[in-house]
């Protein structure tokens, strides 16, 4: 073979590599807030809460699929706030779904939550509930949304 047949040979398979490996690839953000949210029961807001995020988040290419681990500690829940305990924050953008789910120690203990929220990208603003109804929630238009679209009752 000549010479430049073979540069191409490898210039291709490089190309079909990288093709390959770069929306397996995770490009992680680091994410560090804290924000204010109000308490709900019943609808009626009773009190303001502060969650905690700090943790990374992986951004894939051509995912529906993204993830969050790391802290999501809520002042409203104390049992949030355990040595390691930690979270995982799925997006399914194809569903149309976000879930929660708390891990400790190899464990995921039941924190009496549901594993439905509704979060932004940007994690910024969110809605997630209790099992006794309670909804902690960033704005009364996310409770109600959550309320509408996890209802329990029927």
């Amino acid at each position: 073979m000549k010479t430049n047949t073979k540069i191409w040979i490898w210039i291709l398979v490089l190309a079909l590599l990288a093709v390959w490996a770069v929306p397996k690839m995770p490009f992680n953000e680091e994410i560090v807030r804290k924000i204010e949210a109000q308490v709900y029961v019943e609808g009626v807001p009773v009190r303001t809460t502060e969650v905690v995020i700090e943790g990374e988040r992986s951004r894939y290419l051509f995912s529906d699929r993204q993830m969050f681990f790391g802290d999501f500690q809520m002042e409203e829940y104390p049992r949030t706030q355990r040595e390691d305990m930690m979270a995982e924050i799925s997006w399914h953008e194809r569903f149309d779904v976000e879930q929660i789910i708390y891990a400790q120690n190899a464990t995921f203990p039941d924190l009496e939550m549901e594993r439905d929220l509704i979060m932004d990208e940007a994690m910024e603003h969110f809605a997630l509930g209790f099992k006794d109804g309670r909804i902690v929630a960033t704005s009364s238009e996310l409770m109600e949304e959550y309320r509408e679209r996890y209802s329990k009752e029927d």
